[in-house]
């Protein structure tokens, strides 16, 4: 069991590099790679870091929910481990509800000004 937790794991961190690759290269190649000509707005580079930055933080808190499932399982009905194991689980299901609804606000307050034509 404890050989498939850490292959869990090294798929999840293959995942993430492979995630974290591609939003560094659409980073780096907003307007055909003229970041620093001007031609894209702070709002937009913004906008792409904290959506990696969040979908970052998500994948961590579905690897806990994950992690926190299988800590429930492997548990053999000792009441003191499925009790850490579902506190774990709900601790990492509001995490994932805020990174959640953080990103709806941050969407939110970058669309706002062109709501109101103040770009």
């Amino acid at each position: 069991m404890k050989h498939r937790i850490q292959n869990i794991i090294k798929i999840g961190y293959m995942g993430l590099t492979l995630y974290g690759t591609k939003a560094l290269a659409d980073a780096l190649t907003i307007n055909n790679g003229d970041l620093a000509g001007g031609n894209k707005s702070l709002s937009a580079v913004l906008n792409i870091i904290i959506t990696w930055v969040l979908g970052f933080a998500a994948f961590i808190a579905v690897l806990f929910i994950i992690i926190s499932g299988i800590r429930m399982i492997i548990s053999s009905g000792n009441p003191d481990q499925v009790k850490s194991a579902r506190s774990a689980l709900v601790s990492a299901a509001l995490g994932l509800l805020i990174i959640v609804l953080s990103y709806f606000i941050v969407q939110l307050v970058i669309k706002l000004p062109s709501w109101f034509n103040l770009t």
